[in-house]
């Protein structure tokens, strides 16, 4: 029975809950979702008055393992700080109110906890949905006979090994009639294998996100004939009705009328096409007469009971993949079975089919603990199978008195092409059990409150229509966030038109003077401008693809920007790093013509030739004149003094050398980190590589060649450190749950359901659940292939089609929602158009409010050491949760790293005029740790033995990250350059004399390491100084 939910306003007091209950927490961007799970938790672990609230009774699920990390790290920092005192007034009031306890008691008990947590980690569960999912596929050997110690998750070279195999095994008349099948259906495959081996992968995926299973429909035969039939019966009514001399209806051509007569009577081909080109009312002018009447009802009895079996129908072009994907399946396994693994990509309904009352115990007895409290991160992107798993568990748990708490947002699911699937949350607030409680958090923590205003009116007013085609399922329409009273009045919003490139219809304008610019000009134009106002680091630019982001990173470090993309991560995808692998592949085969000419017509000998006054057209002319010899001896013969330049020394030290002295005698000849700076992250990388490789006792070149061919892995990823200055590049869905003082969203509008209206669905596949009440039987799903026409002519379709399209207009809602939600402080949107037609529909989205921020400029230093540029901004020094660490401990180490990021700002004794604005930026932190501080840094600053390192006749860097000639990169706090001596500064704080004692000889070897590293670079006299803060005292090392 569903009962009336029941709406709070507020998180209830441990004293004031009633057991069992369902919360659901609605929250909306930016107002604190991550806050308030781990106050929940926090509030679980530390009541008195919750039953069976041990750590091991508590599971928190998460999506994603960052998600996961940073909730557990967030729920430790919070029992830290309450431990030790350094929780703010707002925090440690939010947390009494949800107590019945005095303070002094919460204290004692987060001390507990802490320890409780350290000595019993494991019993800690804050983990993924998958990981979870896993663990109990583990324990659950008696319902699936399969033992855990050969339990693997899906490995996708099993999986492409399977599907070659099982079509090299496909029996060859099968084979021949799936093809003879697709081509009837007009879908022609030039590559039959690759399509459908890209179809089974799909099959299967699709499967595994539903409760159902796909199965031959075996009455598609009988349905054709029948249909086949009805046709037969309208051409004969066509020919009887022609025969009486009816007149054709005005519209139809009498030609083309003859040639669906001679389809209907021989309907052997696409029969879908043969009923798309029926006309549905009778075609005839109306006659008097009885004859008239009866071919007419005839004509639409016909036409209705072939409409009728459309939904049959509608399978034939996916049902040759469906009849051999069973057989797939079953090979599959057995591939697994042969290497010794499992097949478990359905692991979640296997755990669902074989989970009943009896082994739920089961379960969570072999897992070592009794689950009474579950508490679900972004539930608006569980899918169907995942949330089936864990409602056992939650109506196992709340039939216990336990309690479920869950957070999402329906505005933010983006990711239904994963199968997350909103409707789940959206049917348990419509449709809650007792004792359900909603919490909407309306207020915004993020962003500056004319950004929320302005996004507000952007869906509530400017968009409110396509927001109503989706019935606001998402609530856009009537969502309410509101900002913090401080931030009221601040943020930055501009949104405007602007074309992909030069419009495509430009000649539609004839003298029309409309001024709208290219992406291009007013994307550089904006980060140029912002440049100047904020650090790299602090923008970031969303777009829908990765096709787009690596456009946008293109157009960005070719004008000298640096960049962090997730999709320009890995090195192989690096067009400098490629030109190196082609030319290590023609060193190892010198007749290899093809990669020598990649070589030679890229980026690094473009640069070379250049310098050379040699012209790209002419090496083009000479590979075409030598194509038919061997290049490598034909340029030697021709460019003997490049030959003898940049590659006679490669060419006869490889094989004689090893792979890494290789790597660097490439950089140093052709100069590659000097002309190519922006790829310092990625050369280096490479470096890295191959020193790990040549580690595992690897020193052949076709070593690396096969990895770069064949690893899937992450081996070629390059880790950005957080502390790199650069633009921040990434895709919508990669920048949910994040938050970035600057936003510059690159909107395809044409590709925007939200934004214009599309003629038709980029789908042409839709799935159907026939679901079933039986616990035996299981659903079954049908691919369905649905044109809007078709949907037009059967009711069961047209639902299945407008649903889809509902589906689609809200996927780009929620991304433009998501996308324009992740600014702190100053949000631009370019809504990109390719066509002039299609820009203007669009012109009322332009807007522009507020004023921009005025920040100080605090951009990275930049030095070069050699040939590598290296970028120097602070890095945070997360606590390290694996030592005991006392409250002295922490504060000590809060305060140091305090000094540094203030002393970071301050380059020359100039900078002190600043001091105030700079520590305004970390008064909370000041306040907490040294009130004292501003005092103390100018007494520093100004204290005559240190002048020479803040003297601005003196070179000065600050947090300078260097790296050696292993690649391995490291920190220098402060490095001072004068005519004929380097000065390496490090500073430390809080050193007592025993301290010093202790840790001295540490300190030495680290300095003088830095010592060595910069001296090599810089070839100058070099001296160490250990700054002694606190005592206001230096120790000198000297060189050597």
């Amino acid at each position: 029975m569903e009962d009336e939910i029941k709406r709070v306003c507020r998180l209830q007091r441990d004293d004031e809950l009633t057991f069992p209950h369902f919360y659901i927490v609605s929250a909306s961007a930016g107002s604190g979702k991550t806050y308030t799970l781990c106050m929940r938790v926090c509030q679980f672990l530390l009541s008195k008055c919750i039953q069976y609230n041990d750590l091991s009774n508590i599971l928190a699920l998460t999506f994603t393992k960052n998600a996961a990390n940073e909730m557990k790290q967030r729920i430790l920092e919070w029992l830290k700080k309450i431990s030790l005192g350094l929780l703010s007034e707002k925090d440690k009031n939010n947390l009494i109110e949800l107590l019945s306890l005095s303070f002094e008691e919460i204290v004692v008990r987060s001390e507990k906890i802490i320890d409780l947590i350290f000595n019993n980690f494991y019993e800690f569960q804050v983990s993924t949905i998958d990981s979870f999912m896993s663990k109990i596929f583990k324990v659950m050997p008696f319902e699936t006979n399969i033992l855990a110690s050969n339990i693997k998750i899906d490995i996708e070279e099993i999986i492409d090994f399977a599907i070659d195999k099982f079509i090299q095994e496909i029996d060859f008349l099968e084979l021949e009639e799936f093809i003879k099948v697709i081509s009837l259906n007009n879908f022609i495959s030039f590559n039959p294998k690759e399509d459908l081996k890209k179809n089974l992968l799909t099959l299967l995926n699709l499967e595994n996100k539903k409760l159902g299973y796909f199965k031959e429909n075996k009455d598609i035969e009988l349905t054709l004939d029948k249909v086949k039939l009805l046709m037969k019966n309208l051409a004969l009514l066509a020919e009887e009705s022609l025969k009486r001399n009816f007149k054709l209806n005005g519209k139809i051509k009498e030609e083309n009328f003859y040639k669906i007569i001679e389809k209907l009577k021989k309907p052997e081909k696409n029969i879908i096409n043969v009923i798309k080109s029926i006309y549905k009312t009778f075609p005839f002018n109306k006659e008097n007469g009885d004859d008239y009447i009866h071919l007419k009802s005839e004509w639409e009895k016909n036409i209705s009971e072939i409409y009728a079996y459309l939904p049959i129908l509608s399978q034939i072009r996916f049902q040759p993949y469906i009849k051999l994907f069973s057989k797939f399946k079953l090979s599959l396994e057995n591939c697994y079975k042969d290497l010794g693994a499992v097949y478990i990509g359905n692991m979640n309904k296997m755990i669902f089919e074989n989970l009943n009352e009896e082994n739920i115990v089961k379960v969570q007895f072999c897992l070592g603990s009794h689950i009474y409290h579950i508490l679900i991160d972004e539930f608006q992107d569980t899918d169907e199978v995942q949330w089936a798993c864990i409602k056992k568990f939650c109506d196992d748990l709340l039939s216990r008195n336990g309690s479920v708490f869950t957070v999402g947002d329906i505005k933010q699911s983006i990711y239904s092409f994963r199968g997350a699937d909103y409707k789940i949350m959206k049917e348990t607030i419509e449709k809650p059990i007792k004792n359900t409680f909603l919490l909407s958090l309306e207020k915004n923590f993020r962003t500056d409150g004319v950004i929320i205003e302005n996004i507000k009116n952007f869906f509530q007013k400017n968009i409110s229509d396509k927001v109503l085609e989706t019935n606001n399922i998402s609530g856009l329409k009537d969502f309410t966030q509101l900002p913090s009273e401080e931030r009221k009045s601040s943020g930055f919003f501009k949104s405007q038109i602007v074309f992909f490139d030069e419009p495509e219809d430009k000649e539609i304008l004839g003298n029309k003077d409309i001024k709208v610019g290219t992406l291009k000009t007013e994307l550089l134009n904006l980060v140029y401008e912002l440049s100047k106002r904020y650090k790299l680091s602090d923008i970031a630019v969303l777009a829908r693809s990765n096709s787009q982001v690596n456009l946008v990173a293109m157009w960005l470090i070719e004008n000298g920007y640096n960049v962090v993309s997730e999709s320009s991560m890995d090195i192989r995808d690096r067009k400098i790093i490629q030109e190196i692998i082609s030319l290590l592949k023609f060193i190892e085969s010198p007749t290899d013509n093809l990669n020598f000419s990649i070589f030679i017509l890229g980026k690094i000998m473009n640069k070379i030739f250049f310098d050379n006054n040699t012209s790209q057209d002419e090496i083009r002319e000479f590979i075409f004149l030598n194509r038919n010899k061997n290049l490598f001896n034909s340029f030697k013969n021709n460019y003997i003094n490049l030959w003898n330049e940049y590659f006679k020394e490669i060419y006869f030290k490889s094989g004689h050398i090893s792979m890494y002295s290789l790597i660097v005698l490439i950089y140093s000849t052709f100069k590659i980190p000097e002309n190519f700076p922006e790829e310092s992250a990625y050369l280096v990388k490479l470096l890295e590589i191959i020193s790990e490789i040549e580690s595992k006792g690897y020193v052949d070149v076709n070593k690396l060649l096969y990895l770069i061919e064949k690893d899937k892995n992450e081996f070629f990823k390059v880790e950005i450190s957080n502390f790199t200055d650069a633009i921040k590049l990434m895709t919508v869905h990669k920048a949910k749950g994040l938050e970035f003082p600057v936003v510059i969203n690159v909107i395809d509008a044409e590709n925007n359901y939200a934004l214009l209206d599309k003629k038709k669905l980029d789908y042409n596949f839709f799935i159907y659940e026939e679901k079933t009440n039986s616990e035996i039987s299981k659903n079954l799903l049908s691919l369905l292939h649905i044109t809007k026409e078709m949907a037009q002519k059967n009711n069961f379709l047209n639902e299945i089609f407008c649903a889809k399209e509902v589906d689609c207009i809200l996927d780009d809602l929620n991304l433009l929602y998501v996308a324009m939600t992740r600014a702190k402080f100053e949000l631009y949107n370019f809504i990109c158009v390719k066509k002039i037609k299609n820009s203007e529909s669009l012109y009322n989205l332009e807007r522009e409010a507020g004023e921009k921020r005025n920040v100080i400029d605090f951009r990275a230093n930049k030095f070069e050491f050699d040939n590598f540029k290296v970028d120097c901004e602070s890095l945070s020094e997360p606590l390290d949760i694996e030592k005991n660490w006392k409250k002295k401990d922490i504060a000590s180490i809060k305060r140091g790293i305090l000094f540094h990021k203030i002393l970071e700002r301050i380059r020359y004794k100039e900078d002190l005029l600043n001091l105030d604005n700079i520590t305004e930026l970390y008064k909370d932190d000041i306040e907490l740790f040294e009130p004292e501080i501003a005092r103390k840094i100018s007494s520093i600053v100004m204290n005559e033995q240190f002048s020479k390192f803040f003297s601005s006749l003196n070179e000065v860097f600050t947090e300078v990250n260097f790296i050696d000639k292993r690649g391995n990169l490291f920190r220098i706090d402060r490095l001072v350059i004068e005519k004929d001596t380097i000065y390496v500064v490090d500073y430390k704080t809080s050193l007592k004399e025993y301290y010093k004692n202790f840790e001295r000889e540490y300190y030495l070897r680290q300095i003088k390491f830095y010592m060595k590293v910069v001296k090599s670079f810089y070839r100058k006299n070099t001296i160490g100084i250990i700054l002694d803060i606190d005592n206001m005292s230096q120790e000198i090392i000297k060189d050597g």
